[in-house]
């Protein structure tokens, strides 16, 4: 798990600093953050009292909280996936129209608005606060039962998933993968652990976006296209 957080955060992340490392540097300070982040999970989980353990139902409950710690740090992951993906779709369009005013053809780290990137981050932040709640609820617990271990399988995997996918150009959806991962997680305990109903939903809810969108996009084109004619 330290591997793949420094792993994404060294190749992901210091790029778009203006930072030039060799491939040499880059493994050193993958090494030497993996241990950091090893390190500081084995602290907190040696937190954990393990001493007078009898029953075997408590034997699990043990692990269960040790992987509580370590979805800690997944859930860092994921959000750092969710924000280098999410928040350059958002504001894609945006750079587009933006790039077309302003007649500039390709964009740098130096001089790309900061006031774009700050725009989208603000809406995936207020999005996050309005109706965030719900998404949580969701994929939390209404899609199947997440204990910590599962939710670590999942988070990570989505995380790993995200990153790979942005870093090779590849548009996926943060949000549909995390689904795929929880469901991943709900199919290796059987069928049965999920919840058809809630994934017969989303995914309908999937199908129905992509002409609904497309739908509304046409119809406030030529609304523009027709109170431009009329002025």
């Amino acid at each position: 798990m330290s591997l793949i957080l420094a792993f994404i955060t060294v190749f992901k992340g210091i790029a778009h600093f203006n930072i030039e490392l060799s491939l040499t540097h880059d493994v050193i300070i993958i090494i030497f953050s993996a241990l950091a982040i090893a390190a500081l999970g084995l602290v907190l989980v040696r937190r954990i009292d393990t001493e007078n353990i009898k029953k075997r139902r408590d034997r699990f409950q043990i692990v269960e909280r040790q992987f509580a710690i370590l979805v800690g740090f997944t859930a860092c992951a994921m959000v750092f996936a969710h924000g280098a993906n999410d928040v350059s779709i958002a504001v894609g369009p945006l750079t587009v129209i933006y790039s077309l005013v302003h007649h500039v053809k390709v964009f740098d780290a130096e001089s790309y608005p900061a006031w774009i990137t700050l725009l989208g981050c603000v809406g995936v932040i207020s999005g996050l606060i309005m109706y965030g709640r719900k998404v949580i609820e969701t994929v939390g617990s209404s899609i199947t039962a997440l204990t910590p271990s599962r939710a670590y399988a999942a988070t990570i995997s989505a995380a790993t998933t995200v990153v790979i996918s942005t870093s090779t150009g590849i548009p996926v959806s943060a949000t549909q993968t995390l689904v795929g991962a929880v469901l991943g997680v709900g199919l290796a305990r059987g069928i049965g652990a999920l919840n058809l109903v809630v994934i017969r939903n989303i995914f309908m809810s999937w199908i129905i976006t992509l002409p609904a969108s497309s739908l509304l996009t046409i119809g406030c084109y030529h609304l523009i296209h027709y109170l431009n004619t009329v002025s």
